[in-house]
């Protein structure tokens, strides 16, 4: 799981606008000077697409933001950003080790032992 995070980061920081060709997050820098964000700016490529990675992972879906999405998509007439709710994650067993494992057994023949001032 750890590396589906590594993943899901990856993915969100190395997204470029298909327009300009720059990083999503080098162009939502650029907008924190406004106030509010323009029609442009909620419709561009990175938002939609920054938008759609979220809600195709288990990290950034949210039924409600999914609700946001669609009625932004719909009101940027933006058809080709289309998003699958995320398959959720089998949960691990949780069942106890069994009493008869085997005793583990050194293998070095020479072990070294952690000096002082090591």
């Amino acid at each position: 799981m750890i590396i589906d995070r590594f993943l899901y980061t990856y993915n969100l920081s190395c997204r470029k606008d298909s327009d300009t060709n720059e990083y999503c997050d080098e162009v939502f820098v650029s907008w924190l000077n406004g106030s509010q964000l323009t029609a442009a700016q909620n419709c561009s490529d990175c938002m939609l697409g920054v938008m759609q990675i979220q809600l195709g992972s288990q990290f950034g879906y949210d039924e409600g933001f999914e609700d946001d999405f669609k009625s932004l998509t719909s009101s940027c007439s933006a058809t080709s950003y289309t998003i699958e709710p995320p398959s959720t994650y089998a949960r691990a067993s949780s069942t106890a080790a069994s009493s008869n494992s085997a005793t583990p057994v050194s293998t070095c023949s020479d072990p070294y032992t952690v000096q002082a001032n090591d």
